[in-house]
């Protein structure tokens, strides 16, 4: 994840309060852009789950990192959704044309990755035809 040359890449982070998550892939995309991304996502103020906010890439070879708070619990499929479609919704305001997705999930809790796939797709779907072609491609693979 952390060496995607796109405009957009999406870490998911269990911390509404600060956006800070020193471990896993989030914490190697916090690694990898430097300590201005850090500072950055501390600015921000965090967010709601299902929500979405965006800093620079900094030192990353993405333009934007874009920041989502995912659910704490594993039925909430709606604010999983919404994490999708708000960090969809940002990477549209940015005119960004590629879009790399961390696999979302809370720490310490494991979505059954079939149902969570599902989600995420639904989402996709639902994109406006207008942001453009072609059809996005989904990938899956190592986090980093």
């Amino acid at each position: 994840m952390t060496s995607l040359k796109v405009d957009a890449l999406v870490r998911s982070c269990g911390n509404s309060a600060s956006l800070i998550e020193p471990s896993g892939v989030s914490g190697a995309i916090l690694d990898a852009a430097g300590p201005q991304l850090h500072a950055a996502c501390e600015r921000l103020g965090g967010c709601k789950p299902g929500e979405a906010r965006v800093t620079r890439g900094f030192e990353l070879p993405a333009k934007h990192v874009i920041h989502t708070v995912v659910p704490d619990g594993l039925r909430d499929t709606d604010s999983l959704e919404r994490c999708y479609s708000s960090s969809l919704a940002v990477a549209r305001l940015l005119r960004c044309r590629s879009v790399a997705f961390t696999w979302h999930e809370q720490s310490g809790a494991s979505w059954n990755r079939k149902r969570a796939v599902h989600v995420a797709l639904r989402a996709v779907r639902l994109l406006p035809p207008a942001w453009g072609s072609p059809t996005p491609q989904v990938q899956g693979g190592p986090s980093y």
